[in-house]
């Protein structure tokens, strides 16, 4: 339904909903932006460990241009980690 959606992983936690539309603006015009913890279960409890974020463009060649210019870099948000995975979204039906 939307192809220009990307799902982000690998966002710090640290990392609030207006720094992620900073960087990812620099691709094009976000239509919106969704972010929600990762948890991990450990010891019984869980755990967040980074966030993810569904960031979707206003077309596809803007979501492709983010794809290139975000997907495994590192440094873009204070306290980040890993670098990040930037991909389109699928629902869990078409993968």
């Amino acid at each position: 339904m939307f192809k220009s959606n990307l799902y982000v992983k690998f966002i710090p936690l640290t990392a609030t909903k207006e720094e992620v539309e900073t960087v990812f603006n620099k691709a094009g015009t976000i239509i919106s932006i969704k972010l929600k913890n990762y948890e991990v279960e450990e010891f019984g409890m869980k755990t967040p460990k980074y966030q993810i974020g569904y960031v979707l463009y206003e077309s596809v060649k803007q979501a492709q241009k983010a794809i290139q210019l975000f997907d495994e870099v590192r440094g873009l948000f204070t306290d980040q980690v890993k670098p990040l995975k930037v991909d389109f979204w699928q629902a869990k039906d078409e993968r």
